[in-house]
């Protein structure tokens, strides 16, 4: 139930969600598989999508803390993550546009 929450209208309610689920995956691999297939990937990957990447707010560092902890260390978990081509669902968090009146310098 504590996934459901992660699509919860409310801010407040999936906020305070990604806050528990970043204390339960810090060091517990069992909670990390369960997790990650609950679609926890998906469902993150959806929060940093409506945050607006790396545009977003902490909410969308939150999310990417909680992806590491169920994949670092975690194989069963990098091989899921892998085999279901999610990684392409973070190029849009690299997709830098500059405005006109920024530019790079050397």
């Amino acid at each position: 139930k504590i996934m459901d929450l992660l699509v919860d209208s409310r801010e407040v309610v999936r906020n305070d969600a990604l806050l528990l689920l970043m204390e339960l995956t810090r060091s517990n691999s069992q909670i990390q598989k369960i997790v990650a297939f609950e679609s926890a990937f998906e469902r993150l990957l959806s929060i940093i999508h409506d945050e607006g990447f790396s545009d977003g707010s902490i909410v969308v560092q939150d999310c990417i803390f909680i992806m590491q902890n169920l994949l670092r260390g975690n194989s069963s978990n990098q091989a899921f993550y892998r085999e279901a081509s999610q990684i392409q669902m973070l190029v849009p968090f690299f997709d830098f546009q500059l405005s006109s009146s920024t530019s790079w310098s050397p």
